[in-house]
């Protein structure tokens, strides 16, 4: 969680405040009408970032009719948001809409899983990244009219990595865990990563 957590939050971040000389940059100046909603369901597809690996876990522990459940009350928000806010609000209300039934589905797998990862220990992973990130931003909202797109890109997230090692909050020894499928040898987790429940 807190490693889709760091890669998550500064791209939104960054996007949210930059996005737009993206799309001048890669389309044409005719689309930038399209920001609004670009930054609006950045911050839906932050949640899809957990969403997946939250299903899988459910599977993995036979709760799939829970996983059903779960998706099919996100599609009906989806359809009810979509009938409300699109007539009045055009594609910004598609993309809120998309926003309100992703939410529905976290909340959803948050509950669901909190025997297993209790939600203070889940918005534990979650929040320090988030602020960090946060507090960054105002840096690349200054260098945007400074450097190039890709140039505060880059710096962004740089300093949002030196500062996620810097305060700890990911550990060098985590990257074993991505190493450990290609065949090496995986490091134990620290006792404050395993939330074992008795069934």
């Amino acid at each position: 969680m807190r490693w889709l957590a760091a890669l998550a939050f500064p791209v939104i971040f960054f996007m949210s405040i930059d996005g737009g000389r993206m799309i001048t940059g890669v389309f044409k100046r005719e689309y930038v009408a399209g920001l609004v909603p670009l930054q609006i369901l950045l911050w839906g597809l932050g949640l899809e970032f957990f969403n997946p690996f939250s299903g899988h876990v459910l599977y993995v522990l036979n709760r799939q009719k829970t996983v059903i459940v779960i998706t099919a009350a996100s599609v009906v928000t989806n359809i009810i948001a979509n009938l409300i806010l699109v007539p009045r609000y055009g594609i910004i209300g598609a993309s809120c809409a998309m926003v309100i039934s992703l939410s529905v589905m976290f909340w959803g797998y948050a509950l669901a899983l909190r025997r297993w990862l209790p939600l203070v220990q889940l918005f534990g992973r979650i929040l320090p990244p988030l602020l960090v990130a946060g507090a960054l931003a105002p840096l690349a909202w200054w260098l945007r009219a400074h450097v190039p797109f890709v140039v505060n890109g880059a710096l962004y997230c740089l300093l949002c990595a030196a500062a996620y090692f810097g305060l700890g909050l990911l550990r060098w020894q985590d990257l074993h865990m991505f190493a450990a499928g290609r065949g090496a040898r995986p490091v134990a987790p620290d006792a404050d990563d395993i939330t074992a429940v008795n069934e």
